[in-house]
């Protein structure tokens, strides 16, 4: 029988599992991960994690799933080197394993400022242990300062407000996600946040850090000064690639692969945040960093490595919750010449579509999740016979 070996613990990797178990497959499967628990879940920690009594389980299986269906679990031994020729990793307690096939899904590590961490109270938030460190740091009429208005810093914002805490965001640039969402909701989406107490600062960005070992108060480069209790570094993330710098792959940005998650090494794939996948659309590599797009590629991965169609590739789609409201969007925004917006932003209740002259290239839905599905419609390209 074939056996397979799946690197990581996210969301890629224990998908590409499932699907190997569901399509048949009958070898060996054994999964590295770096962390000491269980595969687990990444969305709730900027939410769930971070708020009510009880930190929340976010495994994605019990142990006995994984005895079940014959899975060895490698726990809390990270993934050090890859020799492609014979299919042999080495983990960093000295031990190896080799497979017939192996899929590298390391996902990616949160990105931080040089010097921020030389302070105590500066967090990151990309692991459950992160969570568990920046969960007791919001505490009621406590000050949060959060550099970077993506996803992730909006999301904390949104629960730390929730909790009572005092927030404050700078983000360089003029209008968050722009990228995304463009000028209109872009700042549409500032002024909410804005609505809902935080401090957005835009346009700025941090010139200096006063403290020692715990930092006081970050200094824009306006001059203006921010007392704070803990800063959080919200600025992106880093694919975990850098084990792999001596295996041969190409790792700019990423593991590159095709469509279907293949490196040009045989009997290996990627997927998941580390992976940087061939786009058909958009005719050059590229690297996502989405929940939906990880499940989509591990999938596409499981069924080449047992020779079966990928299936067609997966429109772009994400979704976040601030403020207990829902965001869905689909497509990619920046191909577009026109906005069209059905409801009332500032009720939270809309949705929004985007147009290439007549035809549609993204869609976003706020506080309407039942119309994801019709949203869907207006991508899909009927054939003859439909």
């Amino acid at each position: 029988m074939t056996s397979t070996l799946v690197i990581g613990g996210g969301l890629a990797a224990q998908r590409c599992i499932e699907a190997l178990r569901r399509e048949g497959a009958e070898g060996t499967i054994t999964m590295v991960s770096d962390e000491p628990i269980l595969p687990y879940d990444r969305p709730p920690l900027s939410k769930e994690a971070l708020s009510g009594d009880q930190f929340p389980d976010t495994s994605f299986r019990t142990t006995d799933w994984y005895e079940d269906n014959n899975v060895e679990l490698v726990l809390g031994d990270p993934a050090t080197d890859l020799e492609t020729g014979s299919g042999t990793v080495w983990l960093a307690s000295g031990a190896q394993h080799s497979a017939d096939r192996i899929l590298l899904a390391t996902g990616s590590r949160a990105r931080m400022i040089p010097g921020f961490d030389a302070f105590l109270n500066s967090h990151v938030l990309r692991s459950a242990a992160d969570a568990h460190i920046l969960r007791d740091a919001l505490v009621p009429g406590a000050k949060l300062t959060i550099v970077g208005a993506g996803f992730i810093g909006l999301e904390v914002a949104s629960t730390a407000r929730k909790l009572g805490v005092e927030v404050t965001i700078i983000e360089a640039e003029d209008i968050p996600l722009r990228g995304i969402l463009g000028h209109e909701l872009g700042t549409w989406l500032a002024d909410w946040h804005r609505r809902e107490g935080v401090d957005l600062r835009c346009g700025t960005g941090v010139a200096s850090v006063k403290g020692e070992r715990i930092a006081e108060a970050v200094v824009l480069s306006d001059g203006t000064e921010i007392p704070l209790d803990h800063l959080l570094v919200a600025v992106g993330a880093a694919p975990n690639s850098q084990w792999l710098e001596s295996s041969g792959l190409n790792i700019e940005n990423g593991i590159r692969c095709n469509a279907v998650g293949r490196t040009d090494a045989e009997g290996i794939w990627a997927a998941g945040d580390v992976a940087c996948h061939w786009d058909e659309r958009l005719g050059r590599h590229h690297r996502t960093e989405h929940w939906e797009a990880a499940g989509a590629e591990a999938r596409a991965v499981a069924k080449d490595m047992l020779g079966l169609p990928a299936g067609a590739e997966p429109m772009s789609s994400f979704w976040s919750d601030m403020y207990g409201v829902r965001l869905q969007h689909l497509g990619k925004s920046s191909d577009s010449d026109r906005l069209e917006i059905d409801g009332e932003t500032d009720s939270l209740d809309f949705e929004a579509v985007w147009y290439d002259g007549d035809t549609p290239t993204a869609a976003l839905a706020v506080g309407r999740p039942r119309s994801l599905p019709a949203l869907r419609k207006l991508f899909t390209v009927p054939t003859p016979n439909q």
